[in-house]
């Protein structure tokens, strides 16, 4: 009895881990690529201070090409949002067969 109750334990936590990865991957996004001044020897993100040092100005790129931050896209809100909702209908009806 307690091989299978360690083999449901190690199951669930493997798809709890799943799960909170999935959701991870959902709203986390990679970091921005840095750049370092020679001016002021400041480390920077280009696509946050419109490809300017914020000490000195220093121009790293033309302004055309620095890259610009992406906003979460909608699909990814979304998503969460349909995750958030699902997840309260599944406990509702679960609450309702419970009690009823």
């Amino acid at each position: 009895m307690s091989a299978r109750v360690s083999s449901i334990g190690a199951r669930l936590g493997l798809g709890l881990r799943s799960l909170f990865l999935a959701a991870l991957g959902l709203v986390w996004e990679r970091p921005a690529t840095r750049q370092m001044c020679p001016e002021c020897a400041v480390d920077f993100v280009p696509a946050l201070t419109d490809a300017r040092c914020p000490i000195c100005g220093w121009l790293a790129v033309e302004p055309s090409a620095a890259p610009r931050p992406r906003p979460i896209g909608v699909r990814k809100a979304t998503g969460l949002g349909l995750a958030w909702f699902l997840g309260a209908l599944a406990f509702a009806l679960l609450a309702h067969a419970l009690y009823a």
